[in-house]
């Protein structure tokens, strides 16, 4: 079964032949009316499908020829047609002698069916040769203009309706690309093709200098070698960054700072670059600026390193002295004293055993704030050695250590389970030490003293408590309680020296937690200090 297909599309006539030649029809193509013709005349076919529109002769025509002729008008011919497609077409078509009349698109198995129906009845015998309706020549050619005309008239609106929407298209563009504030020229050949009115102003040069010159020469004598490298490698389609900053020349004479996006695209039938410019001469400033500022920060940074490494040693000389200088004639007085009631008290009167009982008392209280403020002072410079601290186990063992059995009896203490910290054990059971100490102390007077150890969860931070029932404080002077020699009460009402708690905020701070209290006078006070999760401590 031969099929003759006729249609001046190359994808159309691949894409009929091969649906066709799925049905195992064997397919002829043809571009034009007149080869069409050409081929049915030579050899048998069952069918013709054609498009209308075509170079040479188009389809009507070669309907036209096929239906006028005694010895072809046999053969059922189809229209399939993209561009006749109106009610009038239709009709003009089938009064040639067509047998179908298929507007595209269409669904391949309805195409296919139709073309099985059309054979299936020239086999049988059921479809009449039919003639063209339109004897008179004269009366065609009316016709067949008519048609031609509507069609033109329709392809001269479409036209007309593409050139609106292609010139509206353009001048958006034209206005985005003359008001943008980038520059942006195309290159191409080592010239500058294009260039818009931002080009002009960034460069300092008029369209006509800047596309009458090499693009190099307004291109920093130190930066051209890139620029050309990387225009090359472009050309060329390699993989490169279409990003890069460079430096022009001014018109007049100044360099300028800018950063180019480039893309590579054909301009008038030749390779080329689209390029976007940039100023950033103002950032290239801000961040020599910042450079210089960061080296100047460095050279400050050093030279302050310097003089704290210079206090510390200063710091350590002083600590030296104090620790042995100081302390010394302390003992001395401390010890003598005590020979003086031991050895002579038979010779001294009660005065005189009172005032040599308050010598030694004030020796013993300045050696004990000597060592809080040795001990305060080499805090800043012992390094953390950090391991995971059972929090439990630290503060239940201060607890019995500065505690007798005697003394437990009476006081109410309540430790609850305690989760692990990361710190440095030794700073850590100073903290536990101070604050559970100084618990004992302040609800010492209180006929059952109660003090309660526990911990709260926080998000990036465990909080630990420790409450008790005793003296507590003034709050208008909570700001006080962590700083050095700051004491709320007096060393009559409890002894101490006023470091205790100045040392728990700078082991807590070292450790990168936090440290606050609250409380009211007489009813007791409760200190809480935080941890940081493991991972979230900074360095």
């Amino acid at each position: 079964m031969k099929v003759m297909v006729v249609d001046d599309n190359e994808q159309n006539l691949y894409l009929l032949e091969v649906l066709l030649r799925s049905e195992k029809y064997e397919v002829v193509c043809a571009r034009d009316g007149l080869e069409a013709l050409e081929h049915i005349k030579k050899g048998p076919f069952s069918l013709i499908i054609s498009d209308i529109l075509m170079p040479r002769m188009d389809g009507f025509q070669l309907c036209r020829e096929c239906k006028t002729d005694p010895h072809l008008k046999h053969i059922p011919f189809i229209f399939y047609t993209a561009t006749y497609t109106d009610q009038k077409d239709e009709e003009f078509a089938l009064s040639l002698g067509a047998d179908r009349f298929i507007a595209k698109p269409i669904e391949p198995q309805i195409f296919l069916t139709i073309i099985r129906e059309v054979i299936k009845e020239y086999e049988k015998g059921a479809l009449t040769a039919k003639e063209s309706l339109i004897k008179d020549e004269e009366l065609y050619l009316v016709e067949y203009n008519k048609r031609l005309i509507q069609k033109l008239e329709k392809k001269m609106l479409d036209l007309k309706i593409a050139n609106k929407t292609l010139a509206e298209s353009e001048e958006k563009y034209r206005i985005l690309v003359e008001n943008a504030v980038e520059a942006i020229f195309v290159a191409q050949e080592g010239m500058l093709k294009f260039v818009n009115p931002r080009a002009t102003e960034m460069i300092g040069y008029t369209p006509e200098e800047l596309t009458s010159r090499p693009f190099t020469e307004f291109i920093h004598l130190h930066d051209r070698v890139l620029v050309m490298e990387r225009y090359t490698q472009r050309l060329q389609g390699s993989t490169i960054p279409s990003t890069y900053a460079f430096r022009i020349i001014h018109r007049s004479g100044d360099p300028r700072w800018v950063e180019l996006n480039t893309a590579l695209i054909e301009w008038q039938g030749k390779p080329a670059t689209l390029n976007f410019l940039t100023d950033i001469t103002e950032r290239k400033r801000a961040e020599e600026e910042i450079r210089r500022l960061n080296e100047s920060l460095e050279q400050r940074v050093q030279e302050r390193t310097a003089q704290l490494e210079a206090a510390n040693k200063e710091m350590e000389a002083f600590t030296y002295s104090v620790s042995h200088d100081l302390r010394a004639p302390l003992r001395a007085m401390d010890g003598y004293t005590q020979i003086l009631l031991e050895e002579h008290a038979a010779h001294l009167n009660e005065d005189a055993q009172s005032i040599c009982s308050n010598i030694r008392e004030g020796a013993q209280r300045m050696g004990k704030l000597i060592e809080d403020l040795l001990a305060f002072s080499r805090l800043g410079r012992v390094e953390i050695q950090a391991s995971s601290i059972d929090m439990y186990g630290l503060a239940h063992s201060i607890f019995f250590e500065l505690t007798t059995p005697e003394s437990r009896e009476s006081i109410d203490f309540r430790l609850q389970p305690l989760p692990r910290a990361e710190g440095d054990p030794t700073m850590v059971r100073q903290v536990w030490m101070n604050l559970i100490s100084n618990a004992l102390k302040f609800s010492s007077k209180r006929e059952r003293p109660f003090i309660e150890v526990g911990w709260k969860e926080g998000t990036k931070e465990t909080i630990y408590f420790i409450r008790d029932n005793g003296a507590g404080f003034d709050k208008r002077y909570v700001y006080r309680l962590f700083g050095v020699f700051e004491r709320l009460h007096s060393s009559r009402e409890f002894e101490g020296t006023g470091v205790g708690l100045a040392i728990v905020r700078r082991i807590v701070h070292r450790h990168g937690g936090r440290t606050w209290a609250e409380g009211e006078t007489d009813k007791g006070a409760t200190f809480y200090f935080t941890m940081p999760k493991k991972g979230e401590r900074d360095e």
